[in-house]
């Protein structure tokens, strides 16, 4: 699921193919469709596209980590309503 960090790490050492193995796990897929579409509207369609948008740690938790806490806190309140 949330592989993008080692699949960039991977990338980044010249790596083209990595094997995938489907994880047969439950998924939250209102918020994978929150995602998807986050990325089409930064213009990431693939990981080539986040060679150039390497975060520090900070700024890591700022625009992602915290942003997906509160997608998830408002997708939670949404369905209790």
């Amino acid at each position: 699921t949330d592989g993008h960090t080692r699949l960039l790490a991977w990338y980044l050492h010249g790596h083209k193919k990595v094997a995938c193995v489907w994880e047969d796990i439950e998924m939250d897929w209102d918020a994978y469709r929150i995602y998807v579409q986050w990325c089409e509207e930064e213009g990431i369609e693939t990981i080539a596209n986040l060679k150039d948008r390497i975060l520090d740690p900070e700024e890591y938790q700022v625009l992602w980590l915290d942003r997906c806490r509160v997608m998830q806190d408002e997708l939670q309140a949404s369905r209790r309503s």
